[in-house]
């Protein structure tokens, strides 16, 4: 951690949007916190995956 907080203070360390959404799901403590994190990252994100292959797979078979 304290490297992680070295590399981002020097800049040399970007933001990731999963990481921050992987690590918020692993330190939730309230069981509401975990299962609306649970719902909104595993549920709707698959079906926001399974919907963004369907819509773009006929372009990629042109």
């Amino acid at each position: 951690m304290a490297m992680r907080d070295l590399l981002r203070r020097m800049g040399k360390k970007r933001f990731n949007l999963g990481n921050a959404a992987s690590m918020f799901f692993l330190n939730a403590t309230n069981p509401e916190t975990i299962k609306l994190t649970r719902k909104v990252m595993i549920d709707w994100g698959y079906k926001a995956q399974r919907a963004a292959n369907g819509a773009l797979k006929t372009f990629a078979k042109a």
